[in-house]
């Protein structure tokens, strides 16, 4: 029996332990109304063991709010808070309330190696949550919003602390349509030839309760892989997709269920490829 599925990774390919990636475009798409397919490659899965994760230091380094009132009066607003590391700690919708909070876990980690030169290096973040590993191999970001608050893109760029990656973000938050587009570029600084891996992982927490949470994975791509993954609460009533796009150098990205253990010990170091999810 498949082991419950706490979060989404995204997992870059299934060809190599380091493909060479060039853009990774992950979205968040928050849907409301009932489930988005009707058919599925999968049946849901039920899960119950995703932990409510707080905010890091109990606050945001930057908040994104905007409120949409339709033409029967109704308003609703999305609101985002991110760290200066980029992950996406806090999203709530269609309201502020804690019951709408629909995300609990963002995360990322980047491993490398010169080729036939000596051992893998990982860097991680971990985006604050309780119970993981302190974050490493990153050194500070940039956060910005160059058109001001609330407003499209935000940016964030982060360098290895070795000086060989460097890890820029480019977020863009539409509330209608409704979703989050997340566009990863990754870019080796350090001068000679590096393979390199990238991973991303996202926890749903449906209408402020991940016990109650289900999943489903669909739109494979042409040689089977899912690249997008809805996960919706008991009632059905609301739903999140997380879904990932590649460009021309990015190879194969997927979107997969795996469990939240076995991600975390590999991200924080096990193993000899770190960020390699589940053995």
């Amino acid at each position: 029996m498949q082991h419950p599925a706490p979060y989404v990774i995204d997992r870059s390919t299934r060809r190599s332990r380091f493909p060479r990636r060039a853009m990774l475009a992950i979205t968040i798409a928050l849907l409301l109304g009932g489930s988005l397919l009707a058919a599925t490659h999968r049946s849901p899965t039920k899960e119950g063991t995703v932990k409510s994760i707080r905010v890091r230091g109990g606050g945001c380094a930057l908040p994104w709010t905007k409120s949409v009132t339709d033409g029967a009066g109704v308003t609703t607003t999305l609101d985002l808070c991110l760290p200066p590391e980029g992950n996406l700690t806090a999203l709530s919708y269609p309201h502020t309330a804690a019951a709408d909070q629909q995300l609990s876990f963002d995360a990322y980690c980047l491993s490398y190696q010169t080729p036939q030169r000596g051992p893998v290096t990982a860097a991680a973040d971990f985006g604050g949550a309780a119970g993981t590993p302190a974050s490493f191999g990153f050194g500070p970001a940039t956060i910005s919003e160059p058109g001001g608050p609330n407003t499209n893109p935000i940016t964030v760029t982060r360098s290895t602390t070795d000086g060989k990656f460097q890890v820029s973000e480019y977020i863009k938050v539409n509330v209608v349509p409704r979703s989050i587009a997340v566009v990863v570029t990754i870019k080796n600084t350090s001068g000679v030839t590096q393979n390199f891996f990238y991973e991303r992982a996202v926890a749903p927490r449906i209408g402020g309760d991940a016990g109650n949470d289900q999943y489903n994975v669909f739109d494979r791509d042409s040689v089977g892989a899912p690249t997008a993954a809805q996960v919706f609460d008991s009632s059905g009533s609301q739903s999140l997709v997380v879904s990932v796009a590649s460009n021309t150098l990015t190879q194969d990205p997927q979107v997969l269920l795996d469990p939240r253990a076995d991600w975390l010990t590999n991200a924080s170091g096990g193993g000899d490829y770190p960020c390699d999810g589940a053995n």
